[in-house]
């Protein structure tokens, strides 16, 4: 682990900002219950850290009746007195705030369990914080002294400055001893946005309005060039192995509609010593894509292989490895290592999928403009709720800047008009084959049940659906409690999930249930194509066939015809 501080006036710039967000960034809602405005903003910010490679956690600003953990804390002597930092000062592990006064002074002494990393700024929270300071002004009202050293402070803190924060806007502030990045309850889309890669270097100031914060045109093309996304276009030697790597985020490639389905990679090798020609095997995330015997005469190869569906993540790691055989003649000669280039025209080429009721066929979909559905109950338990509605848009590939964001009635069925994200909401026509009720779980296949028990719990199912011609997801939890999600993933195999807390713990493809496995040791790419195209043999056979029957019978039509003459 790797432990720094830096002073926060140094942040001069929302890029900055963005870019020092520590591994496990906090994001802070006003309280448990939110306005739809604000829960939209959140959910999007939540998904940008997730694909930003950052473990969001969200919490809402705390109140009195909160109970809070107070060990260890160190409160300075001179206001140790006051009654509102009293109570905080005896270190009780299980400590409840009686006041408005004890959050202000929650916020005085910087303590994170008032502030956060970002912060969705409405009305609720301005009038939230403001209340807790005005609550601390007034028992330091008494010390002339006190109060306007109070008031010099309050007048630093520009996360709560008076009037509402503008539409569309982010801002870099301070909320008790700590930077901010506040966003108005509106700018959800629009700061995911203008934090992607493509435009953050250009957030120089403290303070922006965001009209529009789209993806590039040349995103919009099929190939995207890995130099583009981070690759180094620098040759390296190699004496016996070299890496060559480059680390891509799964939403830089999967825009528009499109997901990776190829990746050309072009190489050049220098001739070294050795008679043995060099290898360069490609892969990504670990698994071989492609292997090839290099000529290494200097001048560009080419590796082209298909990116399976199961190798798909979150952040996805491309590594090009030559390998090279040592040589020196009579081991005279001590020996040299050679140059070889990952060229700049290597690229991924995103490609168009039609549904097939599998969730990779559904995954183009869901990075282009999706519905994300969720209960109206959501609202009013929005910190356990986001992080739910979070870690599933991450899982599904949803892009949080051209989702739509609808809050369903409770009770009533909705209709999507779009490819769909449904948590916890029924929807209108769609075909289920999970069925759960409270901790029961039975899946149900074509003659009778696959699985059918009760009693389960800390887990959740997601699957593959229909309704109205639009393909979604259904997401259900089994039992009253919903394991938290630690670890990212991708929903990449199969059409039925159970997650728990590790992530998926069981993959069902109902279609093809061979498939529900991951492949075994060996089988590469290369490996999947025969597994897939499997059918193709007899059809190969019967095409033979009717091709030497014809022969047979135009040679008999031949021979009749020499017998007539």
């Amino acid at each position: 682990r790797f432990n720094y501080r830096f002073s926060s006036a140094a942040l001069t710039s929302l890029a900055d900002a963005w870019l020092t967000l520590p591994a496990h960034p906090t994001l802070m809602v006003a309280s448990r219950k939110v306005s739809k405005a604000s829960y939209d903003t959140a959910w999007r910010l939540g998904v940008a850290l997730e694909q930003a490679n950052r473990r969001v956690m969200v919490k809402s600003f705390p109140a009195p009746g909160e109970t809070i953990d107070t060990t260890g804390w160190q409160v300075p002597a001179g206001l140790a007195n006051l009654p509102a930092f009293s109570g905080l000062a005896q270190g009780n592990a299980k400590y409840v705030l009686k006041n408005a006064a004890e959050v202000g002074a929650l916020v005085v002494l910087g303590s994170s369990l008032a502030t956060g990393d970002i912060a969705v700024v409405d009305t609720a929270l301005q009038q939230e914080i403001a209340a807790a300071l005005d609550a601390l002004g007034a028992q330091l009202g008494g010390d002339a002294d006190a109060a306007r050293s109070f008031a010099s402070w309050r007048s630093l803190q520009t996360a709560v400055a008076a009037g509402a924060l503008p539409s569309h806007s982010i801002r870099l502030a301070t909320l008790g001893a700590r930077p901010v990045i506040v966003v108005s309850e509106d700018g959800g889309a629009k700061a995911a946005g203008v934090f992607a890669d493509v435009w953050r270097s250009a957030m120089t100031t403290r303070e922006v309005t965001v009209a529009e914060a789209n993806a590039p045109d040349v995103l919009d093309r099929s190939a995207i060039r890995l130099t583009n996304l981070g690759g180094s276009d620098a040759s390296f030697d190699v004496l016996a192995r070299g890496d060559w790597t480059a680390t891509i985020p799964l939403g830089a490639v999967a825009v528009n509609g499109r997901m990776p389905s190829d990746l050309v990679v072009d190489v050049a090798a220098a001739p070294g010593a050795s008679s043995t020609r060099p290898v360069a095997s490609v892969f990504w995330n670990n698994v071989l894509l492609s292997a090839k015997r290099l000529q290494a005469d200097g001048r560009p190869e080419r590796l082209d292989a298909r990116i399976p569906g199961y190798a798909l993540g979150l952040r996805n790691v491309v590594r090009v490895s030559f390998q090279r055989q040592p040589y020196s003649n009579d081991c005279n000669e001590t020996p040299q290592a050679f140059p070889v280039n990952v060229l700049p025209t290597s690229y991924v080429r995103g490609g168009d999928s039609e549904p097939d009721g599998t969730f990779v066929g559904l995954l183009p979909l869901m990075s282009g403009t999706p519905q994300i559905i969720v209960p109206e109950a959501y609202l009013a338990d929005a910190p356990a709720s986001l992080m739910r509605v979070v870690r599933m848009a991450v899982a599904a590939g949803v892009t949080p800047i051209r989702a739509e964001f609808v809050v369903a009635v409770q009770g009533q069925a909705f209709t999507p008009s779009r490819p769909f994200l449904a948590m916890q909401v029924p929807v209108d026509g769609a075909s289920s084959k999970v069925v759960v009720k409270d901790a029961q779980l039975r899946i149900n296949g074509k003659n009778a049940p696959w699985i059918d028990v009760n009693g389960l719990a800390r887990l959740s199912t997601v699957e593959v659906t229909s309704a109205h011609a639009q393909p979604g997801l259904l997401w259900q939890p089994l039992g009253a409690q919903t394991a938290t999600q630690d670890k990212p993933f991708v929903l990449n195999r199969g059409d039925i999930a159970l997650i728990g807390a590790e992530g998926p713990v069981s993959w069902v493809d109902s279609s093809n249930p061979s498939a529900s496995q991951p492949p075994r040791a060996g089988e590469s790419a290369f490996y999947e194509w025969r597994r897939y195209l499997s059918w193709s043999v007899p059809l190969v056979s019967v095409a033979l066939l009717l091709l030497l029957l014809l022969v047979v019978w135009a040679y008999r039509i031949r021979r009749n015809r020499r017998k007539s003459s």
